[in-house]
C-alpha cells in the first residue's frame, strides 16, 4: 500500500491485491494453513470456521440492543419521574 498526492491535491491511496502472487508463506503461516480446521456441515454446506464466528457476531448484535433497550428504559423513567415532580410541584402552588 502506498499513498501520494493526485492532480488536485486530494490524497490517494493505492493499495496492491496482487500480494499472493508476489510473496511466499512463512513457516508460520503454513503451519496455521496445515492445523486449520477444514471441513463443511453436512446439513447446511456451510464452513465450520464461520459459524462460531457468526455466532459471535449475533451475540454482539443481541447485547447492543440489550444495552440500548435499557438506555432507553432509563430515559424513559427518568423523563417519567420528571414529569410527575412537575405536576405535583404546580399542583402544590395552585391548592
Amino acid at each position: 500500500m502506498r499513498a501520494g498526492q493526485g492532480d488536485e491535491g486530494e490524497v490517494v491511496v493505492v493499495v496492491d491485491l496482487r500480494s499472493d502472487a508476489l510473496t511466499q508463506p512463512s513457516a508460520l503461516m503454513k503451519e496455521a494453513m496445515q492445523e486449520a480446521e477444514l471441513g463443511m456441515t453436512p446439513k447446511f454446506g456451510e464452513d465450520v470456521t464461520t459459524h462460531g464466528k457468526q455466532i459471535d457476531t449475533l451475540t454482539d448484535r443481541q447485547t447492543h440492543i440489550l444495552l440500548l433497550l435499557l438506555l432507553l428504559l432509563l430515559l424513559s423513567s427518568l423523563f417519567t419521574l420528571r414529569s410527575i415532580t412537575l405536576i405535583l410541584r404546580n399542583w402544590r402552588y395552585t391548592n
